[in-house]
């Protein structure tokens, strides 16, 4: 399958649970509800991915804070949250979610 069309963005928890958010069009997603939706291990963020353009909400959830951004190297892998981008390629999540954040790492 190709994903060259696909986006991701990793959206903040507090922005669907918070009343005064304006919440999430999930038609405008490839996700139907915040149920269907990948959470982090802590449940502070969720992941959304469409194809082609950008939906409209992405703009509103990012005006009001609501993206998680990261900084993936594309060299090295590492993954570095808190500053960077807010939508990213399908080998950008892979790295993104084999981080201890979204997967339980096994010692």
């Amino acid at each position: 399958m190709s994903w060259d069309n696909r986006t991701w963005i990793f959206v903040k928890t507090e922005y669907i649970t918070d009343p005064s958010g304006s919440g999430v069009n999930f038609d405008d997603f490839k996700q139907t509800s915040y149920s269907t939706t990948r959470k982090s291990l802590d449940g502070l963020e969720f992941m959304l991915k469409y194809d082609g353009d950008e939906p409209s909400d992405v703009a509103l959830i990012n005006a009001d804070d609501g993206l998680a951004k990261y900084m993936v190297n594309g060299e090295t892998g590492e993954v570095t949250s808190g500053s960077g981008q807010f939508k990213f390629n399908h080998s950008d999540v892979i790295a993104i979610t084999a981080t201890s954040r979204w997967t339980q790492i096994e010692d």
